[in-house]
C-alpha cells in the first residue's frame, strides 16, 4: 500500500506543479561585458618630445614602440604635416620583433616658423596595420594657431573632446 501511496502523491504534486499559476518574476538579464578589440596590429606606442622646441632647428623625438610578436619585422613609415620637415628624409625604419618587445627610434625633426605640426606614424606587423600621431608644438604657439591646427567640433570636457563617432562590429 505504501508503493500506492507514494504513487499518488507523485502524480499530484506533479499535477499541482503543471497547473500552478506561471511566475509574474521575470528572470534577471545578466549582460556579460564584451571584450571587442580594436582591429590591427597589437603595438602600443609612446613618445617623447621636448618640451620646448625651437623653429628653425633640428630636434629629437623619440618615438617607442612595444609589441609581443614571436618573430617577423615592425615596418614604420612616417609623414609629416605641411612645414614640418625629417633630417635626412629618414622616413622609414624596420625593427626585428624576434630581438625584443620594446623598439625605440630617434627622429629629428624642423619647422622654419612657430606653430603646431603633426608627426603621423603608420605601423605594421605580422600584416595588421595601425596609426598614431604625435603633435608637435615649435616655437611660440598662439590660441589662433591651435583653432587653424585642430578643426573639430564637439564639447571639451575635463581637456577631452569629445566627439560623435560610429563603430561597425563584425
Amino acid at each position: 500500500m505504501s508503493i500506492y501511496k507514494t504513487g499518488l502523491f507523485v502524480l499530484g504534486a506533479s499535477i499541482l506543479m503543471a497547473c500552478a499559476a506561471p511566475s509574474t518574476q521575470q528572470p534577471e538579464n545578466k549582460v556579460e561585458k564584451a571584450y571587442t578589440p580594436k582591429p590591427g596590429a597589437a603595438v602600443e606606442f609612446s613618445s617623447e618630445v621636448p618640451k620646448s622646441m625651437v623653429a628653425g632647428q633640428y630636434q629629437t623625438v623619440k618615438l617607442k614602440f612595444a609589441e609581443s610578436y614571436p618573430e617577423n619585422a615592425l615596418s614604420i613609415s612616417l609623414t609629416t604635416s605641411k612645414g614640418l620637415s625629417l633630417f635626412g628624409g629618414m622616413d622609414r625604419k624596420s625593427f626585428d620583433m624576434g630581438a625584443g618587445r620594446e623598439h625605440v627610434w630617434d627622429i629629428d625633426v624642423s619647422a622654419a616658423e612657430d606653430g603646431i605640426y603633426f608627426l603621423n606614424v603608420f605601423v605594421e606587423a605580422d600584416g595588421q596595420p595601425r596609426a598614431f600621431s604625435v603633435k608637435l608644438e615649435i616655437g611660440d604657439v598662439t590660441p589662433a594657431m591651435r583653432n587653424r591646427a585642430v578643426k573639430s567640433t564637439g564639447e571639451v570636457v575635463n581637456g577631452v573632446r569629445v566627439m560623435e563617432a560610429e563603430e561597425a562590429i563584425r
